[in-house]
């Protein structure tokens, strides 16, 4: 098995020996795939984080040799630091001899391109958010012209406490 990674870390690419001979959507379930990528950038602490699958396809067609995965959008790997591991725990996936079997693949990915991560220093946390308003009477009358309706709110504040994100 060889494995090819896009260079946003959107999806990866697995190439068999043998023909894949079924449809491979819908085994998105059976796909772990695991990286190691920083809880904050710089200094934060190296973890290994699971990323959802959103898909699994036959790259050319049914009997092509490689299968694509593509991540859920926010769960791209372009933040990964060494190896990815891809694990496949036994799905409907068919070759010309049968059932795929489980298995699991290490690979580094190669000209992967840094998109900043949700966990970078730059994003702010907030704690403790209370919002007041003023809330206005609204009275609905029955009417065959129902594309008059209309809700105005008014004068709304917000107030809270910045954390210092570290």
């Amino acid at each position: 098995m060889s494995d090819w990674a896009k260079s946003d870390g959107a999806k990866i690419e697995i190439t068999f020996d043998q023909p894949i001979t079924s449809d491979a959507s819908g085994n998105q379930s059976y796909f772990t795939v695991t990286a190691k990528e920083y809880t904050y950038v710089p200094g934060g602490e190296l973890v290994d984080v699971v990323k959802a699958v959103k898909s699994v396809t036959n790259k050319d067609s049914i009997g092509s040799t490689a299968i694509i995965l593509e991540m859920e959008p926010l769960q791209r790997f372009e933040s990964a630091v060494g190896e990815i591991t891809v694990a496949y725990s036994g799905g409907n996936l068919q070759g010309k001899n049968g059932l795929v079997e489980s298995l699991s693949q290490t690979f580094t990915p190669t000209e992967l391109i840094y998109k900043g991560d949700q966990n970078d220093q730059e994003h702010i946390e907030f704690s403790s958010i209370s919002g007041t308003g003023a809330l206005i009477l609204v009275k609905y009358f029955e009417s065959t012209n129902q594309d008059q309706g209309h809700i105005s709110v008014e004068d709304i504040t917000a107030s809270g406490a910045l954390t210092n994100v570290k």
